[in-house]
């Protein structure tokens, strides 16, 4: 899984892309499943960068994303 913080958020990265261009060059397999959440430093406590996290995780493999290439 992919989380960012801080100044990644603060410029906004964008996780979907990265994680599409990754796998399109190669440096990902195209059939690994990488769920990603964004967990900002400024919003709230660990617990809720935990939160995010999992909710990321969860969305990924139960809204039916995993084993996409996309």
């Amino acid at each position: 899984a992919v989380s960012t913080t801080c100044m990644a958020e603060v410029i906004g990265d964008d996780l979907d892309a990265f994680i599409k261009n990754s796998k399109q060059k190669g440096s990902v397999p195209a059939e690994f499943d990488v769920p990603f959440a964004h967990t900002p430093a400024f919003v709230g406590s660990h617990i809720t960068g935990y939160d995010n996290a999992l909710l990321g995780v969860l969305k990924h493999f139960w809204d039916g994303k995993a084993g996409t290439a996309a």
